[in-house]
This record gives C-alpha cells, structure tokens and sequence, in this order.
C-alpha cells in the first residue's frame, strides 16, 4: 500500500529555475528598450517635423502680413547665447515678426564737402538724433536717404558705422558714392552756402531708410523643445556666419550685430550679425538677402549641435527648410547624410520631408 505522504514524481510541478526567470527578464528589458528607443525616435521625429512645420508657418505668415500691410515684413532669428569661449555651435531657437520702419523725416541736413567732394551729410535742428536711432539699433549699417530738392528726388546710398562714435560724428552719415556740388542732382543741384562753402544750405525734404524693428505685441516664437536651427550645417550668407570680439566698454554695439556672449577674462563680449528674413508684399525676399537665390536652414536636435556632431553622424534626425528668394516659396526636405557635406541635395531636387 502507497503511503499517503509519497507522490508520484511525475505529479510534482516545480516553479521556474533562476536561470529561466533570468532569461525572461533580459528579454522584457530588452523588448522595453526597443519600445522606448522607438517611442524617442517617434518623438524626437515628431518635434523635428514640428519644428520644420512652424517654420514655414512663420515665413508664410509673414509674406501674408506683408501683403495685408502694404509693406516688408519678416522674421528674425534670435541667435541663441554662445558659451563663454565663444566656440558654441551657432544655433537659433525662437524668432519673431519684424517689419521694416517708416522713413525718418525729421530736421534738416547739411551736405558737407571734403577735398572737392560730397563726403557727408549732417542732420540738424531735430531730435530724436540720428546718434539716436543708431545706439536703439534702428539703423542699418548702410541705408538710403532721399533727398527732395527743387521738386526733384534723388538717392543716395550712405553709411552710418561714424554715426555716434564721437562729438565730430555724432549726427553725420558717410555718401558711400561721393559726388561734387556740381553734378548732385544735375535736375536741381545741391547749392553750397555762400557764408560757408564747404556745406550746402539746410534741406527739410529728407526720408532716411530705417532699419527693421518687431511688430507692436508680438511675442517670440519659440522653436519645439530640444529643436534648434543650426547655422553650421545651413547654407546661408557668410555674413550670418560671422562674429567680432570687442571690448566691453563699446557702446553703442554696430548697428546689424547683437551681443552673444561676453568674455570676463579679457574683458570683451562678442557680437554676431542680426539675422532678418524681410519679404515685400508681393511675397518675395528683399533686402540684402534678395540676391542669395535661396537658403538652406537645417533643423537639428540640441543634443547633435552641442558637440558639434555633423548631419551624418546624427542621433536624431534632421530636415532642411528652404527659402527660394526669388520666389518666396518656402520648402522642407530630409537631409542627403549620403554624400556630406551636400546635405541639400533632396532640398534641391524637391523632395519633400516626412515622405
């Protein structure tokens, strides 16, 4: 007779040995690994294409609010701080709507003649001063003033860079195209002053081109979080791509450049070119930038940017948003990581991101 404690081995079930338990674990980390690498590359992929998307959107937007007013409109790229050495990569994570400010009309100018020549032109009798404008940096380093004499007009190209950098400069722009008393204005010339005749008489009827200023209660448009324009890797004009260390009792800072990072060991800050994109109102790019045919701006992780690591070598991906000046079309594309550094070969061909 079976004794009732004893059970038939083949009735017994044991539970799962430390090695199976080990295995089954290893394959859960592992399938969870896959499914949250694959859910941050969704993600990351979603903010990049997000980030390509508000892009457009704001150009777009622009060209539409140019048309509305009857006058330029655009972006700016607001440059991101660079670290203390200066050797960030140049990257951009927000823009904002600019417009191109109305003429200023304010005062009178002298014409000043220098060795046989028109040399400059001196604002007087007005404030605010051009020394002014120039510190709020609303004038453009070279800029047109129109000048009315006789019932005519005429435009001269002049440079403010010696506008405000001392008493003598305060209020004076430099003719960039020098002329005489003689041949300015052959329709109505420019008289000189009989009681000084290095200078002409006062005109009244002037308008000086201003520089662009952001729109009334506009906010900054910021870029998807971890998303950033990088400059490095974009086709853009080389002024975008160039800085000056100066010291840091310069003031004002040039018109067109803004401060990016200061350098308290030399006692010096560098400054970087301000970055507008201005469309008129039929839709295309003007300004300075109407000559460039197009740009090719890449959009990339901040993680790839900080160390500097190239489109090909990526983590995360990257698109293209290009701006066709002549056209005002504005197009994304993924990045050619075949053969760098023609990382716009698809932009190029029309290819089309998220395709």
């Amino acid at each position: 007779m079976r004794n009732k404690h004893q059970t038939n081995n083949g009735d017994r079930r044991g539970g799962f040995t430390l090695v199976e338990m080990l295995i089954v674990i290893a394959i859960i980390a592992i399938l969870a690994a896959i499914t949250v690498t694959a859910i941050y590359a969704t993600a990351n992929s979603d903010r990049i294409r997000g980030a390509a998307r508000q892009m457009q959107s704001a150009m777009q937007g622009a060209m539409a609010k140019a048309a509305r007013a009857k006058k330029p409109i655009g972006v700016r790229l607001v440059r991101d701080p660079l670290d203390p050495t200066g050797t960030a990569s140049q990257t951009i994570s927000s823009m904002i709507f600019i417009e191109q400010l109305d003429d200023f009309d304010e005062g009178q100018i002298l014409f000043e003649e220098v060795s046989g020549v028109l040399r400059y032109i001196h604002h007087v009798n007005a404030e605010p001063s051009w020394e002014e404008l120039r510190n709020r940096g609303l004038l453009p380093d070279i800029t047109r003033i129109k000048v009315t004499v006789a019932g005519t007009e005429q435009i001269y190209i002049v440079n403010t860079t010696e506008t405000g950098t001392g008493d003598d400069n305060a209020d004076r722009l430099i003719l960039v195209s020098p002329e005489t008393f003689t041949t300015a204005i052959p329709a109505g010339r420019i008289v000189p002053d009989p009681g000084n005749a290095n200078f002409s008489f006062p005109y009244s009827e002037y308008k000086l081109e201003m520089g662009n200023g952001p729109l009334a209660n506009q906010e900054p448009l910021e870029m998807p979080n971890g998303n950033v324009i990088d400059l490095s890797y974009s086709q853009v004009p080389a002024a975008w791509l160039e800085q000056q260390t100066v010291p840091d009792t310069t003031d004002p800072i040039p018109g067109g450049w803004v401060k990016v990072a200061d350098l308290p060991a030399s006692n010096e800050f560098i400054l970087q070119r301000q970055i507008d994109i201005m469309f008129s109102p039929q839709g295309v790019v003007t300004g300075p930038l109407a000559a460039a045919g197009k740009i090719h701006l890449l959009l990339a992780e901040i993680e790839d940017t900080l160390v500097n690591r190239a489109p090909e070598l990526a983590e995360g991906e990257n698109i293209i948003t290009s701006i066709y000046t002549n056209t005002g079309n504005i197009a994304a594309a993924p990045v050619d990581k075949t053969n760098p550094p023609a990382y716009y070969n698809f932009a190029e061909s029309g290819e089309v991101a998220g395709r």
